[in-house]
């Protein structure tokens, strides 16, 4: 099944939560948000661990400043678990994370200490919110407006839309266990760009991915990239109007073909907004499509995803596949018996993206041992020539 929110419409027209069956084409209403479980929810809904979904509200709750939500599946129940206050942080723009550790953890646009948004984290065993993190303006940015993510290394990447010593934003690193924030980049205007919105992206080579909506030499808006190790933020491209489109806001992508894909929200030959690939190995931007009224216009936030690919924060994987990979028993406790038609590498993905598994396997079946947490796995196979992914659980 999927779900979804609406910022708009039902009972009260304060926004919705939905189910669609995708199977016999059934969508059905799930929530109404009324106020005092929130309004005008924002960002996307998080599936964690647990097997429940996680969302926040811009607005609505005991303050009218939003809420953070537990909506349980089974049983059709929505729980508001926080009340966003000024001392905590108030208005949400982008959507929770499910870290490693089980935890979930956001960011606020406004309020906290020094009214520069927060960074926070929710235990949803324990139902406890915490304030981590005051963003403060030129020491560690603020109105951060997009969604964290975890890379590789286990650290926290976001960034925020103002603040930093040209108080036009910054990229930032978060370590949950040491609950220390480092700044690692000013964004400086014409330069690197300005304004962030979206979120980062780590790509196959380890390195982060993202877009400012401004700055750059046509103050357009720029592409870089970022490498972990060194520290160092390189512009690959400044975003220029008809050829490129411009003013991204979005998230990119990488799909099974190595490339990046993204929108920008204005630009391109009708003034509508492009879709565009990037090659990360040939530093090369090829725009794919101009939007033009006809078939949509202004993509803004949001992130494109591959059917049957690993997509992002919100992988979109089919229950089985034809591709000569199967998994069994399915649940298991980590115990399973892969069976492959080919010589294929094998990843494994959490429902963040994060990669946490990498290995070589042979043609017919083979054991694999997980010692994972709890949960939902997406395994990934690939044989030089095509990729296959299926669904994993785990549940000792």
């Amino acid at each position: 099944m999927f779900y979804g929110m609406t910022t708009y419409g039902g009972t009260k027209n304060k926004g919705v939560l939905f189910k669609y069956d995708p199977v016999h084409n059934v969508f059905e209403k799930k929530v109404d948000f009324i106020v005092s479980n929130g309004q005008e929810p924002y960002g996307s809904l998080t599936a964690c661990s647990n097997w429940k979904l996680y969302g926040m509200t811009r607005n609505g709750g005991n303050d009218n400043y939003g809420v953070l939500f537990e909506y349980d599946p089974f049983n059709d129940t929505l729980i508001k678990k926080v009340d966003f206050a000024d001392s905590i942080g108030i208005l949400t723009e982008g959507s929770l994370l499910e870290a490693s550790n089980g935890k979930l953890y956001g960011m606020t646009n406004m309020g906290g200490t020094h009214d520069g948004g927060v960074l926070f984290e929710y235990n949803p065993i324990t139902s406890s919110y915490a304030k981590k993190i005051d963003f403060t303006g030129a020491t560690n940015g603020r109105y951060p407006e997009g969604t964290l993510i975890q890379a590789k290394n286990g650290l926290l990447y976001g960034t925020t839309a103002q603040g930093g010593i040209y108080d036009n934003g910054v990229l930032f690193e978060y370590d949950p266990v040491t609950n220390n924030l480092v700044k690692k980049i000013d964004f400086d205007g014409t330069n690197i760009g300005s304004l962030p919105y979206g979120a980062l992206f780590q790509a196959d080579d380890g390195k982060l991915y993202g877009m400012t909506s401004y700055g750059g030499v046509y103050d357009s808006g720029v592409l870089f990239s970022y490498e972990i190790a060194s520290g160092v933020l390189t512009k690959l491209l400044d975003y220029n109007g008809d050829s490129t489109g411009y003013r991204p806001r979005g998230t990119l992508m990488q799909a099974v073909n190595g490339k990046l894909y993204g929108t920008t929200c204005c630009g391109g030959i009708w003034s509508g907004g492009t879709l565009f690939e990037y090659d990360i190995q040939t530093n090369k931007f090829v725009k794919k499509e101009d939007f033009n009224q006809i078939n949509g216009y202004t993509p803004t936030w949001g992130q494109l995803i591959e059917i049957g690919g690993m997509v992002g924060i919100a992988p979109i994987i089919p229950p089985e596949n034809d591709q000569g990979i199967s998994v069994y028993p399915n649940p298991s406790n980590g115990k399973f018996t892969i069976s492959l038609k080919d010589d294929e590498s094998i990843k494994i993905y959490n429902t963040m993206g994060m990669e946490i598994y990498n290995g070589q396997y042979q043609r017919g079946e083979n054991n694999l041992v997980l010692d994972l947490p709890n949960g939902i796995y997406i395994l990934k196979a690939w044989n030089g020539k095509a990729s296959s992914s299926v669904k994993i659980s785990i549940f000792n």
